[in-house]
């Protein structure tokens, strides 16, 4: 009995550690259950000086699902700088003030993203581009104000991780140990966090409208924090050149995860032609972070349902346009007329002939200026005589040139039925001077009359 007591004694205080220590462990294991990690993929990197490196960053959410994530990092502003950051494609990025910044001067990257079906696996986060600047090493570390949100917007982010940069100038980088990561401070709630953007991929947006007409604007709500419904009040505002409000409006709706519709805005009939700008802020509860966007259009009356601009657009291409095709269409009479009814010149005829082409060109032009191309018709049908039938000039005379001119003029006035005469102003002179009409092609041009 004595031994038995004995045995009680010593086996007591053991039997109390072991309670204790199983219930201090069923008391923590469900709270590291539900622990987020932020994970990179190196804890330590080196790199030469001038070079730049990647640092692609994942999130464990350890088996719970969460939906949104706030990455925040320091690092030294001296020795690295941020070239960009790119998120995976299953994200979508929070563009509000205190949620999206790179600062290189202070040595900041922030970066928040909703992942909208949420997840409760392993997925990577995005990837972070550094340029090393200057030689000597640096301890990165994810900031205090991270956080992993689960669907009550509650941070589920155990630890904050530590990367440690060696920049070298030289071949020999050194061997440096790992980094623990640092505890991160407790956070429980974070305030409701949502984005307005206006517009979508399949949307766009319009730039012009006229008096009396509606404006459309493609409204997308994103909710980053609590994935159940909230009501965010939006309030509508459209400001003039300068920037006072000239038309208002505001509607609530419930969202959940997103919530993508198209606002139509009146534009009243009196409203004057300028540049606007529509701008879109959001209200909800619990907001600390304010949410806006907005872009501009114009307002501009219309003529028969076309823009003043376009129709003078349209007026000024069409006056262009007439003036064109005019000046083209007087270049192109102009040259036909040139070579219809300039006078030919024959210089490598021989002197003594030349008179006789010159005059029987000049024949067939003036004939041209009276009947047109049927001169050149009749021309063509004067044995004896080949001429070029588009310009009229005289290729060869194979009769004695007096019956050519006497045909030629024969066969004009049979087709006018009447008298022709001509005037041959560069030729009179010469005939003149030199008598070229011999006595016996003045016989044969009679005796042709006479027949005829």
């Amino acid at each position: 009995m004595g031994n038995y007591l004995s045995i009680v004694k010593i086996l007591k205080p053991n039997l109390l550690f072991i309670a204790v220590s199983t219930f201090m462990l069923l008391a923590v294991l469900p709270l590291r259950a539900n622990a987020s990690l932020m994970v990179f993929q190196d804890q330590v990197i080196q790199v030469k000086l001038g070079e730049t490196f990647t640092m692609p960053a994942s999130i464990d959410p350890t088996g719970e699902k969460n939906y949104t994530v706030r990455l925040t990092l320091t690092f030294s502003a001296e020795v690295l700088e941020v070239v960009s950051f790119t998120f995976d494609k299953n994200w979508i990025a929070l563009s509000q003030s205190g949620y999206d910044l790179i600062d290189n001067q202070a040595g900041e990257l922030i970066k928040t993203a909703g992942f909208p079906a949420g997840f409760s696996q392993s997925v990577p986060f995005g990837t972070i581009t550094f340029r090393a600047k200057q030689a000597g090493e640096d301890v990165m570390t994810v900031g205090i104000k991270s956080f992993i949100l689960n669907a009550k917007s509650q941070s589920t982010l155990e630890s904050r991780p530590q990367i440690v940069v060696n920049v070298t100038d030289n071949a020999q980088p050194q061997i440096l140990p790992p980094i623990k990561p640092l505890p991160d401070l407790p956070v429980s709630e974070q305030p409701n966090l949502f984005d307005v953007q206006l517009g979508t991929s399949s949307t766009n947006l319009v730039t012009r409208i006229a008096p009396g007409e509606q404006l459309p604007i493609a409204v997308k709500l994103t909710n980053f924090g609590s994935q159940q419904r909230v009501d965010v009040t939006i309030n509508y505002r459209v400001l003039d050149a300068n920037n006072k409000a000239v038309l208002t409006g505001s509607e609530t709706v419930a969202v959940e995860t997103t919530a993508s519709f198209i606002k139509l805005m009146q534009i009243p009939h009196d409203f004057s032609s300028g540049q606007y700008t529509v701008e879109t802020s959001i209200a909800y509860p619990g907001q600390k972070v304010p949410a806006t966007s907005s872009y501009q259009f114009s307002v501009e009356r219309k003529f028969a349902g076309i823009f003043l601009s376009d129709l003078t657009f349209y007026g000024i291409i069409l006056l262009l346009v007439g003036i064109i095709f005019a000046v083209i269409s007087r270049l192109i009479m102009k040259k036909r007329r040139i070579g219809r009814f300039t006078p030919h010149e024959y210089p490598k005829i021989p002197a003594r002939d030349r008179m006789f082409y010159e005059m029987i060109s000049d024949i067939i032009m003036q004939m041209r200026y009276r009947v047109g191309d049927k001169a050149v018709d009749i021309a063509n049908n004067v044995e004896g005589l080949i001429i070029e039938q588009d310009s009229g000039r005289v290729l060869e005379i194979k009769k004695a040139p007096a019956q050519i001119i006497a045909l030629l003029i024969s066969n004009y006035e049979k087709s006018l039925n009447q008298k022709i005469s001509f005037a041959f102003g560069r030729h009179d002179q010469a005939i003149k001077g030199r008598k070229l009409i011999e006595d016996k092609n003045l016989v044969v041009v009679r005796k042709h009359k006479i027949n005829n």
